[in-house]
């Protein structure tokens, strides 16, 4: 890619984000009493119980990806930050390439705008802040499904997911207390 269609895609990705924030602030995207019930249940801390891959083959696996924390907050708010906890431990400034790369590998970082779809069981997410700065802008679509108060589900829609990807599923348990 050119550098200058870089600048194009992002200048695209700018305008709409502008629009979109317009839009927002000018209530055009108002939510139903359903969409802001449902939102109330995902307010709060949650920790990852599983991640689980199903593959094109019908095979299973759990994601490398096995620690996490979901914040949700009122007002439409939310941060998540997941890990690879068997990431090799390090400390000081990187030497090498590999070891600054390692640093990142395995590590999932950010913080969006979350928007509620109760009807249609979907919640987006707007990044405004990532690991990846070439990702802030991009809407993510989640399926979600609560189970009880203190346990949800939620799959990564199908155009995020790779080829090699039939299903991938997060499960959440509530953080409650200390």
């Amino acid at each position: 890619m050119k550098s200058d269609e870089g600048g194009a895609v992002n200048g695209r990705r700018m305008t709409i984000a502008l629009v979109l924030a317009a839009a927002f602030s000018a209530g055009a995207f108002a939510q139903t009493q359903k969409d802001k019930d449902a939102a109330q249940r995902f307010v709060g801390a949650w920790r990852l119980v599983s991640w689980t891959e199903r593959l094109a083959d019908g095979t299973t696996r759990q994601a490398a990806t096995d620690v996490g924390y979901l914040m949700f907050a009122e007002g439409g708010r939310m941060c998540a930050t997941l890990a690879n906890s068997k990431r090799a431990p390090w400390s000081g400034a990187p030497r090498t390439l590999e070891e600054a790369t390692a640093r990142t590998t395995g590590y999932v970082s950010y913080c969006a705008q979350y928007d509620v779809h109760a009807q249609e069981g979907f919640v987006t997410y707007t990044e405004d802040l990532d690991l990846n700065p070439g990702t802030v802008g991009v809407v993510r679509k989640r399926w979600f499904a609560f189970d009880g108060s203190d346990r949800l589900k939620l799959t990564i829609d199908a155009a995020e997911r790779s080829a090699a990807l039939q299903d991938s599923s997060l499960i959440w348990e509530r953080v409650r207390g200390k």
